[in-house]
């Protein structure tokens, strides 16, 4: 049998590669499909079983709406007559609240009518004209410093029930039924629905070997236990999920990407001993995203480590803070060798290694 000639070797080989590189291709592809097809189930799931819960709620909260949550409700929904005859309800007994629940309003409506409605309704009675100027709105209603009673409190807390259960029928929960507040009520924003992110759980954490997506001057956010365990939360993984659950020594770890300081805390649990599986919510209090737990869809404070509009069950909880470093890749994996760290396989179709 003739010997192959060197050239027809060379491209035997190369043929090779080019099959093996299309089939690990293909491979990679196809695995990727199957995470964006699992993430999205997973979110349809949590839609359906949010969706149907939330039905009882809004229908209790419903049949029990004050005559000005329920005018506000009207003036927004209503048909013609309804509009007019919530307006005159509203100016004929115009209260400070209701110019905080007309702005509430106006922030989560995309709809031009709507808004103009609105606008000229907030101008006719409180005399500022701000226009379509949803921020100059919300500094005014802080600068009226209104203190609400705790029947009104919990009566607002009833109206954002059912205003955010319009847009999108889980967020009832944060809100309903009987949870209590820290917080003024009204100043607690919706930062919209761009704003919601898949939490990260329990991703198979690798050693710093392991990491090798990482360069050296890439932001971690570093965590070390009492015991001396480590671990390392890129930036670049935790920006997409500001959530993220994982193990340290032997604890449940939950860490929160705080977006407006750029840094993060950490905690161990509740103060009761329960750990809570948390999320990042789409509302804001004081600049800061609130994020909220799966069991109760209570509001917390990450910076704080507290509730802000919770479920009684959770009056005095305190979750135990860890202290976070941010520090460089390099600077971490030094002073921590044996350092836990995310991989980038998360389950989550995301292109982490463009950060």
């Amino acid at each position: 049998m003739k010997k192959p000639a060197r050239w027809e070797v060379a491209l035997m080989i190369v043929a090779f590669v080019v099959m093996m590189a299309a089939l690990g291709w293909r491979r990679s592809q196809a695995e990727r499909d199957e995470l964006h097809h699992r993430e999205a189930m997973e979110r349809i799931e949590d839609a359906r079983l949010g969706v149907a819960a939330a039905i009882p709620v809004a229908k209790w909260l419903n049949a029990h709406l004050d005559s000005h949550n329920l005018a506000v409700l009207d003036f927004i929904s209503g048909d013609a007559t309804v509009q007019k005859n919530s307006a005159l309800l509203l100016e004929q007994n115009w209260q400070p609240l209701d110019a905080a629940r007309l702005v509430e309003a106006l922030a989560c409506s995309d709809s031009v009518e709507v808004r103009e409605r609105l606008i000229a309704l907030l101008s006719r009675q409180t005399g500022q004209k701000f226009a379509d100027n949803l921020n100059d709105w919300e500094s005014w209603i802080k600068q009226q410093k209104i203190v609400p009673s705790k029947a009104d409190a919990a009566s607002y807390l009833a109206f954002k029930a059912l205003l955010y259960h319009r847009l999108d029928p889980r967020l009832v929960h944060h809100f309903a039924i009987g949870k209590l507040s820290s917080a003024v009520p009204h100043e607690i924003y919706w930062a919209g629905s761009k704003y919601f992110s898949a939490p990260l759980r329990h991703p198979q954490l690798l050693s710093a070997a392991q990491a090798s997506y990482l360069a050296p001057n890439d932001t971690v956010f570093g965590i070390v236990d009492k015991d001396g365990a480590a671990i390392a939360l890129p930036l670049r993984i935790v920006f997409w999920h500001n959530v993220v659950e994982t193990e340290l020594g032997g604890l449940v770890l939950t860490a929160a990407y705080d977006e407006e300081k750029k840094g993060m805390t950490a905690y161990e649990g509740v103060g009761s001993g329960e750990n809570r599986r948390f999320f990042n919510s789409a509302f804001l209090y004081g600049g800061e995203h609130l994020i909220a737990d799966e069991q109760t869809r209570s509001l917390w404070s990450a910076r704080s480590g507290k509730p802000i509009v919770y479920d009684q069950t959770l009056q005095g909880a305190q979750l135990k803070a860890l202290p976070v470093v941010a520090t460089t890749w390099a600077a971490w994996v030094k002073e921590h060798p044996a350092t836990k760290v995310l991989p980038v396989e998360t389950g989550f179709d995301r292109d982490y290694r463009s950060r």
